[in-house]
């Protein structure tokens, strides 16, 4: 998908075209600046598209564990404490 701005610049880059054929390189060169910002425009529009989209993912985690730790954290630190007390501290192995 092309954005509004990509689609202008492919405009202004066709009319550039256009101009420098008929011999007007002036207006050539200003269809193309213009066509070279409108491009800029449409990367940093994407930039801030993925920096948006990365924060969303982050905060989306952020809450899941939070979720997770006030369901599953009184489950998950009796578990740690009964592994803890049939393991031996120093080896890790099961006690016998």
């Amino acid at each position: 998908m092309t954005s509004d701005y990509l689609e202008k610049a492919q405009r202004h880059e066709a009319r550039a075209a256009r101009f420098r054929a008929i011999g007007n390189e002036r207006l050539a060169k200003e269809r193309e600046a213009k066509a070279k910002r409108l491009r800029a425009k449409d990367e940093q529009e994407r930039r801030n598209e993925q920096r948006l989209t990365a924060l969303e993912r982050a905060v989306i985690n952020l809450m899941m564990q939070r979720i997770v730790d006030d369901l599953l954290g009184p489950v998950l630190s009796d578990k740690i404490e009964e592994n803890q007390s049939r393991t031996d501290p120093f080896t890790g192995c099961p006690r016998s």
